[in-house]
């Protein structure tokens, strides 16, 4: 069984697993830039070194990162669709550079549309998201 926590990266994206191993967890998840903005900050190859040997010293398994709350796959209005689709590509490519496991994300709505209809939508949009990004490592979790 796994224990985790949902850890901040201020200061640095190592403090994560240091929090989590501090605590006594096995896992964690982190935002790996402001979840309610759609601009990222640049993730340095020093922190991004730091971050995954501590991971690997400390033996967390598995790293989640949780994607930001703007993203809305199920969104009918283009513009908002086409900006989600991008960000979840850099989302995933973000994880992926500092070898998480595993990206979380909400799906969105649709607001009154016909759910049926929308999750060929999704579908599209994870995919194209998915071939922007690159990443053949890393797992995508919905939550509903």
């Amino acid at each position: 069984m796994n224990i985790g926590i949902h850890a901040g990266i201020a200061g640095g994206l190592v403090n994560a697993p240091l929090e989590a191993s501090k605590l006594g967890c096995t896992t964690f998840q982190i935002f790996s830039k402001s979840p309610r903005q759609w601009a990222a900050t640049v993730l340095t190859p020093q922190g991004i070194s730091l971050f995954k040997d501590a991971v690997k010293t400390l033996k967390l398994y598995p790293v989640v990162v949780h994607t930001s709350y703007l993203i809305n796959l199920a969104s009918i209005n283009n513009e908002l669709y086409n900006k989600s689709i991008e960000a979840f590509a850099l989302e995933i490519a973000r994880a992926e550079e500092i070898g998480a496991d595993y990206i979380s994300t909400h799906i969105g709505s649709c607001g009154e549309c016909a759910k049926n209809e929308v999750l060929g939508r999704i579908l599209k949009g994870v995919q194209k998201s998915v071939s922007l990004s690159k990443s053949r490592k890393v797992g995508i979790l919905f939550e509903n």
